[in-house]
């Protein structure tokens, strides 16, 4: 193989390189997050227990629709439509702990990260996701770091 052969392999094989990350990028960036922790708003009670047994949160019941855990990013409150085996969460809200002392404004951007896409509005201490599926994340920042998902 002479040197121009050897050029044109090596600029092939970063084209195809460059082309499969492009491709990756584009296939992933559609998908989207739609949950706290995990939880999200339509799940079964059923599916929520089985997500407890395999986070090993620490839960206590505190009325039919609600459940209070403990994990590690904080104190996590899921809430039933209903009381029942089949009932669906009709939320989720998590008391952020905030161990490496981060700002509100890098918070947010975090969970902007997280979820792709910038708040809709950011005032007051709350912030608002409008998410793909519809559902609104709100992070409020007074009297303590709460993130909550509802249907």
């Amino acid at each position: 193989m002479n040197r121009t052969q050897g050029q044109i392999v090596i600029a092939g094989v970063a084209i195809a390189a460059i082309s499969a990350v492009v491709l990756f990028k584009n296939f992933y960036s559609d998908v989207s997050k739609h949950d706290v922790l995990g939880v999200v708003p339509g799940m079964t009670r059923t599916q929520i227990e089985s997500l407890i047994k395999s986070r090993k949160w620490i839960c206590q019941p505190v009325s039919e629709t609600w459940l209070d855990c403990s994990a590690d990013a904080g104190q996590l409150q899921i809430g039933f439509a209903e009381s029942g085996v089949n009932a669906a969460v009709s939320g989720v809200r998590v008391r952020l702990r905030n161990r490496e002392n981060l700002t509100v404004s890098d918070i947010a951007g975090s969970i902007s990260r997280q979820y792709g896409r910038q708040p809709l509005t950011a005032t007051g201490g709350e912030y608002r996701w409008q998410l793909d599926n519809g559902q609104t994340l709100l992070f409020e920042t007074s009297p303590a770091l709460l993130l909550s998902l509802n249907n």
